[in-house]
This record gives structure tokens, C-alpha cells and sequence, in this order.
């Protein structure tokens, strides 16, 4: 014979004060098996006859309400909704630390976008605009660390100077073209240091490198365009709550060439026939009207020093792209009679590091600013040149 018991009305912190009096009971004269997950159920639980009395605590429905409410454990408190901003200023986000060991000063690196495939970070031959590109061995497509402290905080961040122009890599406040996200991403000259300053964050490993993403000044993240019309090739900072695969970067290192890259003999003769044009000219006038761009230059000293205010610089009107005459004009303002003396390195920006032109100029007409170094001195033996052509 099996006696029902009906758990009904059991508070459930009773349940394994009641699995524990069952545990007791003889199962050797149990007729059925005991069903004790059908106690936690409140279902119909079978016991022997002979088992002893269970003392099955129940609810006193005649209990006072206040005094049940406070013994109920309280809710958490209730806060409103709050908006980002306001999120960020009560409850400040732990960012993850800076992966600065993937970006040494002076170390140049290729990004290659995770979203895009074997799409590289590239600086577009314009000279302002910045878009994803197959050409991983070019000059536009590697750039260049510089570091730089935040003189507010004093915290480190990482600057990416382009090793063609020597133009960095700025976030603007323009909205980004049709079909892109976020804001503007241009090549950009160093004269603020909060649209160049740029925070990498390490999210993992990629192929043939760590994968990356740069936060910059403003709390926006680089990323590329195209997810979904892949002719959409610019770059912007986009917000960080869209955090996606194309906002990822995979960066490897650029070794450098032991040596500086040679000229071919056409270029050579070239270089020579222009620079004995240029010495029978006055180029170190600048005529209002006619086509070209100023050059603005200076000569360095051995060690590198020069004039950092550029109005005290010389200047004169160039017309053309070619890195070669445009040398040969320099030296002929120099009345420097060797030619192949001198180095031209490109400074954009008061606060910018010249980099060595190795490159026809930009296809933008703005004026450039020009840092002459004499070949052979210390200055122009520290010069790094990437090998883009590296595996």
C-alpha cells in the first residue's frame, strides 16, 4: 500500500531538507521507485506505507503581508536609461591596453584590412585621399610609426606617416562619401597633434600577423568600406559600437633595405641633363598665374637640425610630378654643382618628421615643403627606407 503525499505549497529552499528525510527510508521495502525530482516538480511524490512522517514545512497564508515582504530579498535598484555620453561620464569604459609593441618607433608596417581580404591600407597618389588597395609593393602602401605623447595625460599614442609624402594619417570631422560609414579619413598635414593620434588595441591573431584595431583621439575607430559593394574602397573612423571584421587590421612589419634604392641609368642621365638646365635659370622666383606648386625648402645641417618656421624658408615655382627635375631645381636654387649631393626629404606639418622622396610628387598642386640633406652626412645615413618588396 502507497500513501500520496501532495508537496503542494513547499517552499523550494525546503526541497533538499525533503531529499535528505527521503534518503533515510529503507528502498529495500519500497514497493515503487521513489521519484524524487517529482518533489522539485510539486508533483505526487509514491512512498512505502510504512515510512515515517515528513514534516513538509509549509506557507502561512495567514502570515501579516509586511511581514512576509521583509523577509523577500529586495530587487536590485532601478536605474534610468542613460545615454551614451552620459554612460561614459558615470561609468568611464576600461579600454584594453595599448599594443605598442607591434608599432616601434620609426618602424614601417603594412595594414592589410581583415574585412577586405588582401586589401593594404594605401595612400592614394593624389595625396589626400586614403582607400584599401591591392599594391602591397608600392611606397604609398607603407607607412611609417612615429610616436608622440598626449600632453594632457601623458599617455603614448601612435602616429601613421605616410613613407611616400610623409603625410599622416588624419580623422576629420567631414562625414564620410555616399556608401562609406562614419567620418573622413584623409592624408593629413601634422600640425594638431588630436586628428593624427591614433591608439592601437590588440583583438587577436590574423594571418602573417597580429590583428589590430586603431581607436583614434576622438574614441572612433579606422575601418575599411565595402562590405557589401566592394567599389566602395575608402577608409573613415566609424563609432565604436559597430565594431566589425572591417575594423580590423592585420599588421606586419616592413624590414628595411640595407641599402638606399639606386637609380637606374636613364633616370641618372636625366637627373644630370635637368640639373644643368636648371643652373642657366632663376628658379628661386615664384611667378603668380603660372601652372604648378610652390616649393618650399631649406637646407639641413649635418646633424639634421634646420629653420622649423617655413616662413623662413626659400620658395619657388615648380610645375611637373617628376621627382627628378624636381631635384635638379633644388640643387640649381642651392648652387649646389653635385647634383647627386643631395637628399630631398618631405615635411608635412609644423610637427612632422621629414621623409626621405623617393616618389614622383603628389598629383595636387599644394604647396610642399622641402628638408635638403647632404649626402654622406649622419642625418642622411640615419634615413630608413622600407624593402616593399619583402615577402
Amino acid at each position: 500500500m502507497l500513501v500520496l503525499i501532495d508537496p503542494l505549497g513547499v517552499d523550494p529552499p525546503h526541497a533538499l531538507a525533503l531529499e535528505k528525510q527521503l534518503a533515510a527510508i529503507d528502498f529495500e521495502r519500497a514497493q515503487h521507485k521513489l521519484l524524487l525530482p517529482a518533489v522539485r516538480r510539486n508533483r505526487l511524490c509514491a512512498l512505502p506505507w510504512d515510512a515515517p512522517a515528513l514534516s513538509l514545512p509549509r506557507r502561512n497564508k495567514l502570515e501579516p503581508a509586511a511581514k512576509r515582504c521583509a523577509t523577500r530579498p529586495r530587487s536590485p535598484p532601478h536605474y534610468p536609461l542613460l545615454r551614451p555620453a552620459a554612460m561614459h561620464f558615470f561609468f568611464p569604459p576600461q579600454l584594453p591596453p595599448a599594443a605598442m609593441d607591434l608599432f616601434p618607433d620609426g618602424q614601417h608596417v603594412w595594414l592589410r584590412s581583415s574585412g577586405r581580404g588582401e586589401k593594404y591600407l594605401h595612400a592614394d597618389e593624389g595625396g589626400v585621399s586614403v582607400r584599401v588597395s591591392s599594391k602591397r609593393a608600392s611606397p604609398l602602401s607603407a607607412w611609417k610609426v612615429h610616436h608622440a605623447v598626449d600632453p594632457e595625460d601623458g599617455e603614448t599614442y601612435v602616429l601613421l606617416c605616410s613613407a611616400a609624402y610623409g603625410r599622416y594619417l588624419t580623422a576629420t570631422r567631414v562625414p564620410a562619401p555616399r556608401g562609406h560609414k562614419g567620418r573622413l579619413v584623409v592624408q593629413g598635414a601634422y600640425n594638431t597633434f588630436n586628428s593624427v593620434a591614433w591608439r592601437p588595441e590588440r583583438v587577436g591573431a590574423g594571418d602573417g600577423g597580429d590583428k589590430v584595431v586603431l581607436r583614434h583621439y576622438s574614441d572612433h575607430l579606422l575601418r575599411a568600406n565595402g562590405e557589401f559593394f566592394f567599389w566602395n574602397k575608402g577608409i573613415s573612423a566609424d563609432a565604436t559600437n559597430r565594431i566589425t571584421a572591417m575594423s580590423h587590421w592585420v599588421v606586419r612589419a616592413i624590414p628595411p633595405r640595407p641599402f638606399p634604392p639606386e637609380l637606374p641609368a636613364a633616370v641618372l642621365v636625366s637627373l644630370l641633363c635637368s640639373a644643368r638646365l636648371c643652373t642657366k635659370m632663376d628658379v628661386a622666383t615664384v611667378v603668380p598665374g603660372v601652372p604648378g606648386r610652390n616649393i618650399r625648402f631649406v637646407r639641413a645641417a649635418d646633424d639634421g637640425t634646420f629653420a622649423p618656421d617655413p616662413d623662413d624658408w626659400d620658395e619657388f615655382r615648380f610645375n611637373g610630378r617628376s621627382e627628378v627635375e624636381l631635384r635638379a631645381a633644388v640643387a640649381g636654387a642651392l648652387e649646389e654643382p653635385n647634383v647627386l649631393g643631395i637628399k630631398l626629404c618631405a615635411r608635412a606639418g609644423r610637427f612632422a618628421r621629414p621623409v626621405p622622396l623617393t616618389i614622383d610628387l603628389p598629383r595636387h598642386e599644394r604647396v610642399m615643403e622641402i628638408v635638403v640633406l647632404t649626402e654622406g652626412s649622419p642625418a642622411a645615413v640615419a634615413l630608413q627606407y622600407p624593402d616593399i618588396d619583402a615577402p
